[in-house]
């Protein structure tokens, strides 16, 4: 980039600069994401202390404290099992967890805060340095591709245009306390609340400070594929396994489901999911989708691996009764 060889009040590049820019505001968004994730769950913490979602912050933020890559592939491993991984705990081990809706977003927002502060002594350090713009400018600009950027940036104007209309046309009183409010309690607010779209623009804002930190961990380092792609095999296999016992037990099912589709093959799966759809959805990451890895790895050992999860994830996909995603991944695989 033309801002690591350039001071950054003297650059000449506009595009460097645009980018720079655009890096700081996604990792403004994702910050403010993940603060507004805090502050929920310290609200909800208030109300029970049976909430699964503190827990998943806290364990996500001191995961990512050390910045090793185990801690990065702890948090890809929890991600996709985090939405019904209060109920499973519930069914085997007689806890008492109460569910949020989008537990995932405790995690990244608490991985991506533990990794800020993990930057704290290195950001420090740059700006002592006699090269510190340069060089802090430098890496935000390579921490977030400028179209991920554009794309928050494109998100936040909208979501602001959509408050707006929804205050406007509802004739509601509003202010920044009451932005501030709705921010802190993003779950509870309803679907038609004028608030509603600032739920979204989290998640999306979440999504761009994950990017940002994947990017930041993986930056140089030879083995990127394992990092990722071996914590989503073992949460496909774990997931696929927990189906499986579901569909021949119902433990761990939801009582509407003991009575939907039960036939010949058990009980609907649902894994550590919320819905038999879901479950379907993450089995495709197995049924299909891990074909690609297969075919860059040459680790014996890995490639026995892979075939177990996909495998397990056409089990699982075939258990949980959802026609449509079998259909598609169906097709897919005939592509």
């Amino acid at each position: 980039m033309v801002l690591a060889t350039t001071p950054l009040i003297k650059t000449t590049s506009k595009a460097a600069l645009m980018q720079l820019i655009l890096a700081i505001f996604g990792l403004m968004a994702g910050l403010v994401a993940s603060v507004s994730v805090l502050l929920n769950d310290i609200y909800f913490w208030g109300q029970s202390p049976h909430y699964i979602t503190p827990y998943l912050f806290l364990v996500a933020f001191l995961l990512a404290l050390p910045r090793k890559p185990w801690g990065l592939m702890g948090c890809i491993f929890l991600l996709p099992l985090s939405a019904g991984l209060g109920a499973q705990l519930n069914a085997y081990l007689g806890t008492h967890f109460l569910g949020l809706p989008n537990s995932g977003l405790d995690l990244v927002a608490g991985f991506f805060l533990g990794s800020l502060v993990r930057f704290l002594p290195d950001i420090a350090t740059w700006l002592k340095s006699n090269e510190r713009y340069r060089q802090l400018a430098a890496n935000i600009g390579q921490l977030l591709p400028w179209p991920v950027a554009l794309v928050i940036l494109t998100i936040t104007l909208s979501t602001a245009i959509a408050i707006s209309r929804n205050v406007y046309q509802s004739a509601a009183a509003t202010s920044f306390n009451g932005l501030l409010f709705n921010l802190v309690h993003f779950r509870p607010i309803g679907w038609h609340d004028d608030y509603m779209p600032i739920a979204d623009w989290i998640a999306y804002a979440l999504a761009v400070a994950m990017i940002a930190v994947v990017i930041g961990y993986l930056k140089e380092r030879p083995n990127k594929n394992q990092i990722i792609f071996r914590p989503l095999i073992a949460g496909l296999i774990v997931d696929a396994v927990m189906g499986i016992v579901q569909a021949f037990t119902g433990l761990g099912l939801p009582e509407s489901l003991l009575v939907f589709r039960k036939d010949l093959l058990g009980y609907a799966a649902i894994g550590f999911q919320p819905d038999l759809h879901a479950y379907a959805g993450h089995m495709l990451l197995g049924a299909v989708g891990l074909w690609g890895y297969f075919s860059i790895t040459h680790s014996k050992l890995e490639r026995q691996f892979i075939l177990c999860a996909v495998t397990l994830s056409w089990v699982g996909l075939v258990l949980s009764k959802s026609r449509a995603l079998f259909l598609l991944a169906f097709i897919a695989m005939l592509i």
